[in-house]
């Protein structure tokens, strides 16, 4: 925009100029509000009764709401509406800021829906700038940016929708292929504090950032992106201290750090936009839902506004997130299918891992992690790390955490059960099961029964005692 000289310049209008943007505003948006689009610079067109429509009015889209603007008038005059928020009584919001080539007017937050509203705005911008005719031009910026916003993004046929591959990750075991986190996705990582679960996340964060592919047996299958760690936990200090810990001076240096800064996800959405357009940033991490989400996580309305802000910021475009969550003390002990919190947080998510730590040796510790959910496929295989910080630094390894009896209490009982048959080499009763297991003897058994025909079968025996066995179909030479 062109610079404005001398502090007590006044646009000249002419009263031509004032009569053909009162046409304007009153015929443009009009238009714009009946047919959903901008009128473009330099064309005039008819609307009903003969009216024509002047060429000065533009409403385009910005990356924070909207911009309305008349480059034809004498003077580049801009207003832009940032951050829209609809309140609980209907009436929409905006943080107003109106510019006169580069020189800033006025920037206050305005009820834009309202009569009073856009009557205080323009009746302040009078004050600052009083030869422009403000009332009509905020009326028209105004009725304008309510009519695009309420109509919001069109409907479209499932034909003309994007193909994308739904097995796509963006992290994977490079061992089994079975993903472990989705593109584009959000996943939920869950477990009891002292888990590992951030020294975990810091990992992922690196392979994803790097395109590391030499790490605990997991690797990248496409390209590497941009990872930010938003962190609502502790400091930037101490996760560049964990992450030297692990690489050394090898450490990602350009991995980009988001303090909570004391604010709610949903009550940054902004911040975070702008942050995630200047860095690029394809992945995000947050640690953790419990301090970001910004109210109780046990109520709906909490989770659903989280995964409200998520899909502001790009979730199921452009940006993946995993998430870190925790558990109840009661389901530490034992093993649990969902997070701490409202059933929304797992159903919002398209995958979900529940995490272990078996405490093993001082210095060496090993964590499972037990895949909850997979909507867009078939449940991927347990995963076991080992964290050995025996040399002072942190590396990461592999383990089975199927045969580690202390993680494999987060594994689902079917499939220890099954396992628990094979490696046994024969039938077992319902009460040998639950002792090997460590097991509620019904809770086996009504595992056992709803298995029956597809993993166990019944062992006919010469006493009552019902056995369990291990379901093998025989496959028929052709």
């Amino acid at each position: 925009m062109p610079t404005l000289r001398g502090s007590r310049h006044r646009l000249a209008f002419a009263a031509r100029h004032r009569a053909n943007l009162a046409r304007a505003v009153s015929t443009g948006v009009a238009l714009l509000g009946l047919q959903g689009r901008r009128l473009e610079p330099g064309r005039a067109e008819k609307v009903g009764g003969g009216m024509t429509v002047f060429e000065h009015f533009r409403l385009e889209l910005t990356p924070n709401g909207y911009s309305c603007s008349w480059p034809g008038l004498p003077e580049d005059i801009v207003i832009l509406f940032d951050r829209l928020r609809m309140d609980r009584y209907g009436q929409l919001g905006a943080e107003v800021t109106a510019y006169i080539g580069d020189r800033r007017l006025h920037s206050a937050w305005a009820t834009i829906t309202t009569t009073e509203g856009r009557s205080k705005l323009a009746g302040r911008l009078e004050k600052v700038e009083p030869e422009a005719s403000w009332q009509e031009m905020v009326e028209a910026g105004c009725v304008a940016v309510r009519n695009h916003f309420r109509q919001g993004e069109p409907a479209i046929l499932m034909a003309d929708a994007p193909d994308v591959d739904t097995d796509a990750a963006q992290l994977r075991d490079a061992h089994t292929g079975d993903p472990i986190l989705a593109a584009n996705e959000l996943t939920i990582a869950f477990g009891d504090g002292d888990t590992g679960k951030s020294m975990v996340a810091l990992l992922f964060a690196s392979i994803i950032h790097d395109g590391r592919s030499d790490l605990a047996g997991l690797e990248v299958p496409g390209r590497p992106v941009k990872v930010a760690y938003a962190d609502w936990e502790t400091s930037a200090a101490t996760q560049k201290a964990r992450l030297r810990r692990m690489f050394g001076e090898f450490y990602p240096k350009d991995l980009v750090y988001i303090p909570g800064a004391g604010l709610s996800l949903p009550d940054s959405v902004d911040r975070f936009q702008r942050i995630i357009r200047e860095h690029r940033v394809g992945y995000l991490i947050i640690d953790s839902i419990a301090y970001s989400c910004g109210g109780p996580p046990e109520e709906a309305a909490v989770a659903s506004g989280f995964l409200n802000a998520l899909q502001q910021l790009g979730l199921g475009r452009s940006l993946g997130v995993l998430a870190i969550a925790h558990v109840t003390k009661a389901d530490a002990k034992s093993s649990t299918d969902k997070p701490f919190g409202s059933a929304f947080w797992a159903n919002s998510a398209r995958m979900t891992w529940y995490l272990r730590r078996n405490e093993g040796h001082r210095d060496q510790y090993s964590v499972g992690m037990f895949c909850k959910k997979h909507n867009l496929g078939p449940r991927s295989r347990s995963i076991g790390l080992t964290l050995d910080y025996s040399d002072g630094g942190l590396v990461f390894g592999r383990t089975d955490a199927v045969n580690d009896a202390a993680l494999a209490v987060g594994e689902r009982l079917s499939l220890r059960v099954h396992r628990a048959l094979l490696d046994g080499k024969q039938p077992m009763t319902y009460a040998q099961l639950a002792d090997l297991l460590d097991a509620d003897p019904k809770v086996v058994a009504e595992t056992c029964r709803r298995g029956l025909g597809t993993m166990f079968t019944k062992v006919p025996t010469e006493s009552r005692e019902v056995r369990i066995g291990v379901l093998i179909r025989e496959v028929k030479a052709v």
